[in-house]
C-alpha cells in the first residue's frame, strides 16, 4: 500500500509565492506552514505562484 501524503517542501516553494515579500505582520504564510504534509504533493496547500 502506497502512503498518499508527502511533506511540503517549503524550502522550495516559499521563495516562488507571491505571499514572499509581504509584511510578517500580516502572516500570510500561517495556514500554510500549519499544514506540513499534502496529498500526491509537496507543494503547499495555499501556495500562489509569483505573477510575471
Amino acid at each position: 500500500m502506497e502512503y498518499i501524503y508527502k511533506e511540503v517542501n517549503f524550502t522550495k516553494y516559499c521563495p516562488l509565492c507571491e505571499e514572499a515579500d509581504t509584511c510578517e505582520e500580516k502572516d500570510p504564510c500561517n495556514e500554510c506552514l500549519g499544514i506540513p504534509m499534502n496529498e500526491h504533493s509537496e507543494k503547499p496547500v495555499y501556495f500562489k505562484p509569483k505573477k510575471k
